[in-house]
This record gives structure tokens, sequence and C-alpha cells, in this order.
């Protein structure tokens, strides 16, 4: 049988390179949902201090109000990184086995088996693989660093035939 073990640690720079490529997959919804915020609270801006008027200040305030919150977004990666970072510290060492039948990983705390079918999609970087739960959602489902494949004897090209054989790629 076919399989590709990874052993590592996620650090808070794996958890971030994790939630920029899920930004990136799921840019074109997030970005359309904030930009939709940041027009409704443009709007009831307007509405407010229309009835007597606007200020200068007013204007700048509302401007500001606005770019703050479509900024949001950006921000809220990396926010997300760090408490995910802190809240799965406590997992230890990782170790995950990529099989033609799916993938297991193993941590101090926790066993986790997941079937291809269970996952909805994968990308590349050049520091790791980050696998993604299947549509609508779109969930960052686990970054697979390619440092961990160190002690492995493999290189990352067998991991990418294996998940490209399973599933699509959804970013590179």
């Amino acid at each position: 049988m076919d399989r590709v073990a990874f052993r590592y640690t996620l650090g808070q720079a794996d958890w971030a390179e994790g939630f920029v490529v899920w930004r990136r997959v799921n840019a074109s919804r997030f970005l359309l949902r904030y930009a939709y915020l940041t027009g409704v609270v443009a709007v009831c801006w307007v509405l407010v201090t229309a009835w007597d008027g606007f200020t200068p200040g007013e204007l700048l305030l509302g401007a500001a109000a606005a770019i703050a919150i479509f900024a949001g977004w950006f921000v809220a990666a990396g926010r997300a990184a760090e408490e995910w970072h802190r809240v799965s510290a406590h997992a230890g060492e990782l170790t995950v086995t990529v099989t033609e039948d799916g993938i297991d990983w193993r941590g101090d705390h926790l066993e986790v088996r997941r079937a291809w079918p269970g996952m909805g999609g994968y990308a590349e970087t050049a520091r790791a693989f980050v696998l993604f739960t299947p549509e609508p959602a779109r969930y960052l489902l686990l970054i697979l660093p390619k440092r961990g494949l160190a002690d492995s004897g493999t290189g990352p090209e067998h991991v990418r035939e294996l998940l490209a054989a399973h599933l699509p790629e959804l970013w590179r």
C-alpha cells in the first residue's frame, strides 16, 4: 500500500500559512461578505447622519469605519493563527499518515481518521500542503508542513501524487 508519513509539531507560522491559503481559497466568498457588510454599514451611517447634513468630520469618521471593517478581513487570518496555535499546542507532536484510503493523524491527545470523500481539496505552498473540508463550508482541515517529511525518506512529490489522485487542487 502506498503511504507517506509526516512527523511534526504545528507552530504559529504553520497556522499562519494555513490561514493565508484558506483566505485565498475562499477569497471571493469572504470578500463579497465583507464588502456587503461594509456597504450596509455605510448606508446605515448615511441614513443616520443625512437628516441634518454631513460635516467633514462625519465623512472622515464614516470612511474610517468602512475601511476598518473591510481591513478586518485581512487581520482576522493572523488572529485566527494565533488562537489556533494556542488551542492546538496541547496536541504535541503529530504523526500523519497519507495513504490510498485517506489520512490518519495522531497526537498526544487525539486520533483521527478521515477518508478521502470527507475532504474537499488541497492547496500546496512552498512550505506546506493544506487540506480543506468539502463545499459549501471549505474549512481548513489539516496543515501538512513539508518539513515533517524529513525523516520519512520521501519527498513532497509523492505526497502531491497521492493528494492529486484523490482531491482537487484548489489553489497553487
